[in-house]
């Protein structure tokens, strides 16, 4: 074997070479390097006919030369070092080449990389000689900077890399070491690892976040740590004290504007559906006005074409769902109250799941309410069941909302049904001495109905419809319809009490509610239906397979057993379209 400087030109690939697989990945990044550094290692070649070499071993060192070539960064004949092979087996040598190649342990590479930057070389000079993206040096650099004693457990394959990811988004070495050393081996998964880093930081993706905007936080003095390893993750907020200053301060000032407005009460509050049943008092909906509906209409023509195609495209889709998120901004409802109403009613502000500011207004405090009875909560016999897991109060309630909703609509269209309950709850005082256990709160109060997708549900826009028909009817002024009413035939008179009716039914349930929904008939599948906001994602892992399970058979059960919680619950709600399927507290009428 002898050393000759060959052109590359005159070099060519050799079927001896024993590398057939994964030949061609990372030439673009050796490509890099050797501009960078040079041809570290000769290439072993052999005479090959008309004055040509192949080249035995180093095929990947080849392809890079040539890709220099072609850029125009090496001349297509520059002098390339070579062993000259005499006699030996071709196959032999390009086997033991990369047999006997043992390749850098990436914790070597982690460290080696910190100590150029370390040495003074730039991190983007790092990466183009490298032939990587800046990305990828900060990733390596971010994992140099674990732990040592980490460093060490993953170097003897103690630890995962997917562990060692995890620990990067906390600089402190104690507390990384913590979350290691200090909790029993189950809990060392790598979410389990981040969540402890970050148990003390709220995530960029938090709704008080979204509400004040990291950009605002960050203005205000705040930090923000990014993940390198989560790519769809935007970060940690270090400083909760302060975001949570921004959110109270922007709080009052909403509420200082809706205070303007002349409403008797105008509170705050952290999360709705923990707050008690109050009642409300209906604003006059306003037709939209007619530059909006030319633009509504365009925008739903364009949607309704992209809904058509068998097939988008990632910006066709993307500009469906941007269509479908304004369309549904434009159509949502105008409410104006009256001065009267406003000295009897309030309104209550508080921050949507996705970062919205959510303004109830027109809400009468309990307080203000005439009392009422209170019911027993109809609560199913699986409920009871302590062996299987349970949803939340906040979900029960809602879901509770969801059929007192649906039960109001189907009553609505029942006038012989709500006149005879109208009836029941009167007479009872009269001749038992007692209220009952009427389900309706008679003196005509309807207590508002809170929950995920409530007014974008089937039930909640017949109701808005019905509402606007009557109101259209009905004489502007609250002295006049005494005298309105009086003119009215015995099939209005019953249709406007059939929905008065229908709209005091309470959400709390009971006997009678459950008598209620027996007589009209009332069919949840119709009104309502498992989505991942309203109900998959609130629920365990459990409940989603037992969802399935009922609606789509065991086999598509077990086929998400393996899922992610988010993943999981998607798939689930795009199996149970259209299958009917109920949770048991739904599907008693």
């Amino acid at each position: 074997m002898k050393i000759k400087s060959i052109p590359l030109s005159q070099l060519i690939p050799s079927p001896s070479n024993v590398r057939k697989t994964g030949s061609g990945i990372g030439i673009m990044e050796l490509a890099a390097s050797i501009e960078a550094h040079g041809l570290l290692q000769n290439l072993q070649v052999r005479e090959a006919a008309n004055g040509k070499y192949e080249v035995v071993a180093g095929g990947r060192r080849h392809a890079a030369l040539k890709l220099l070539a072609k850029r125009k960064a090496l001349p297509k004949d520059a002098a390339v070092a070579c062993n000259l092979l005499d006699g030996e087996d071709a196959t032999e040598i390009s086997l033991a080449e990369n047999e006997m190649r043992k390749a850098m342990h990436p914790a070597d590479q982690f460290e080696a990389w910190k100590a150029l930057i370390d040495a003074g070389h730039g991190l983007e000079d790092i990466a183009a000689r490298f032939g990587v993206a800046p990305t990828v040096v900060r990733q390596r650099l971010k994992l140099a900077a674990v732990s040592p004693k980490l460093m060490a457990l993953y170097r003897d394959a103690e630890m995962t890399l997917d562990q060692l990811m995890a620990f990067t988004v906390s600089d402190d070495h104690a507390a990384q070491e913590a979350a290691w050393f200090d909790v029993p081996e189950w809990q060392r998964k790598a979410h389990a690892i981040r969540q402890a880093l970050t148990a003390a930081h709220v995530r960029a993706d938090d709704k008080r976040a979204r509400f004040v905007t990291v950009e605002a936080y960050v203005a205000a003095g705040g930090h923000i740590i990014a993940d390198l390893f989560q790519t769809e993750s935007e970060g940690y907020l270090t400083v909760p004290a302060l975001l949570d200053r921004l959110v109270a301060e922007k709080l009052e000032r909403e509420a200082g504007a809706v205070r303007e407005e002349g409403w008797k009460w105008v509170e705050i509050v952290s999360d709705f559906s923990t707050l008690p049943s109050f009642g409300e008092v209906k604003g006059k909906r306003q037709p939209l006005p007619p530059k909006t509906v030319k633009t509504l209409a365009k925008l739903e023509q364009e949607a309704d074409r992209l809904r058509a195609m068998d097939e988008l495209t990632d910006e066709e889709l993307e500009r469906l769902e941007a269509l479908e998120a304004e369309i549904g901004t434009l159509s949502t409802p105008v409410y104006v109250w009256s001065d009267r109403q406003k000295t009897r009613a309030g309104a209550l502000l508080s921050i949507g799941h996705d970062g919205a500011l959510i303004v109830e207004r027109g809400l009468i405090r309990p307080a203000d309410m005439k009392p009422a009875k209170p019911n027993e909560a109809e609560v199913p016999d699986e409920a009871d069941h302590t062996s299987r897991p349970s949803f939340s109060s906040a979900l029960a309630g809602e879901l509770t909302a969801h059929r007192t909703a649906a039960l109001r609509a189907v009553l609505a269209d029942r006038p012989e049904v709500a006149l005879a309950a109208a009836v029941h709850a009167l007479l009872l005082p009269v001749f038992y001495g007692s209220d009952g256990e009427s389900g309706l709160a008679i003196h005509a109060t309807a207590p508002a109905l809170r929950a995920e997708g409530m007014d974008d549900s089937p039930a909640a826009k017949r109701l808005a419809e019905r509402h606007t028909a009557w109101v259209a009817q009905l004489p502007e002024d609250g002295g006049a319809v005494w005298d309105w009413l009086l003119t009215q035939d015995n099939a209005a008179l019953t249709g406007l009490l059939a929905y008065c009716v229908a709209c005091t039914v309470e959400p709390q349930g009971g006997g009678h509610v459950s008598q209620l929904a027996a007589a009209v008939s009332l069919d949840m599948a119709q009104w309502w239906h498992p989505t991942v906001a309203g109900y998959l994602g609130r629920v365990p892992k459990p409940l989603i397979i037992e969802a399935v399970t009922e609606g789509k058979g065991a086999f598509e059960a077990n086929c998400l057993a393996g899922l992610k919680k988010t993943e999981m619950a998607g798939r689930a709600a795009e199996l149970l379209t259209g299958t009917g399927w109920l949770p048991a507290m739904l599907k008693a009428a």
